[in-house]
């Protein structure tokens, strides 16, 4: 990344960092209720977009300033995809199941994460950072595509559960 765009390892650390503060904007944003009435599935739906649009404005950023921009979207839309995939488990998912979803869910996402940081860094040796935030932006599209007919499918909430 820091090469094609004129950045150091510093700039992807800043970077980086501006995934992760766009990620906290985005949780405090949810969970402030700012949704607007918005279903779980709907909000996992908009986030996975704004996921997508920042690895696809990543492979077109002209300089490091406008890449952060993307950066944080993307970080934005992660950190309301975690809290509206939470809610659509816990609305969804028979009670006595929840555990084990969570725990298959949080299992499948740490090795994705661990394999597409390992094969992203092959491929940025290979082609370029422009062409690893395009195929994360093409393969985020795929997935979103995969699993909206599904997530639209889904039957209703289960009522809420009291304490």
């Amino acid at each position: 990344m820091g090469a094609a765009l004129g950045g150091s390892a510093f700039a992807y650390g800043v970077i980086e960092a501006v995934f992760g503060a766009g990620m906290l904007a985005g949780t405090f944003w949810i969970l402030r209720g700012r949704g607007g009435g918005w279903t779980a599935t709907r909000l996992y739906v908009f986030a996975c977009s704004l996921s997508v649009a920042g690895s696809f404005g990543g492979a077109v950023a002209p300089d490091l300033p406008v890449l952060g921009g993307f950066e944080a979207v993307a970080g934005a839309g992660n950190g309301i995809e975690v809290v509206a995939m939470q809610t659509i488990i816990q609305q969804h998912v028979p009670r006595g199941m929840i555990g084990r979803v969570f725990g298959f869910i949080s299992s499948a996402t740490s090795l994705g994460l661990g394999v597409s940081l390992g094969l992203g860094g092959i491929l940025v040796d290979a082609t370029s950072a422009r062409f690893a935030f395009l195929v994360a932006a093409v393969g985020g599209l795929l997935t979103l595509l995969a699993v909206v007919p599904t997530l639209l499918r889904a039957p209703a909430p289960i009522e809420p559960r009291s304490s």
